[in-house]
């Protein structure tokens, strides 16, 4: 469940970058790997802001996410990432594309969001067990 919630916080703020290097097309090809929901054209400079804001929204680092001696590799977080980053751009176009949500809209700089359903409560709960260990 944490995955899930991380995912789509992160597809939330990934929504508006998406779409503006949608837009503008013909940009240089990044040197990035494994890029399955940015474009594959996104210049190097705008991921790694990118990046950078998501992991300050969800106040982690880039190894929350990432294998940081290769970043192409996938982990869960980041398939949760991915998952998130296409829910963001979901909910935004529904707002004609603006970008209404980003992933500090529910994770205001925690790992988890601070308020949801029961299942959210359930996997905070899990989440801290996992780290006590």
């Amino acid at each position: 469940m944490k995955r899930i919630v991380f995912a789509a916080i992160c597809a939330l703020s990934l929504s508006g970058v998406v779409a503006y290097a949608a837009q503008k097309g013909g940009a240089e090809p990044t040197a990035a790997k494994n890029l399955q929901v940015l474009p594959k054209t996104i210049p190097m400079k705008e991921l790694k802001a990118l990046m950078k804001a998501q992991a300050k929204e969800l106040g982690v680092q880039c190894d929350f996410c990432h294998d940081t001696d290769d970043f192409s590799k996938d982990t869960d977080m980041k398939k949760t990432g991915r998952w998130m980053m296409t829910l963001v751009g979901t909910i935004n176009k529904q707002f004609q594309g603006k970008d209404m949500v980003n992933c500090g809209t529910c994770h205001n700089g925690h790992q988890m969001p601070e308020q949801g359903g029961k299942d959210l409560e359930k996997a905070k709960a899990e989440a801290a067990a996992k780290q006590k260990k």
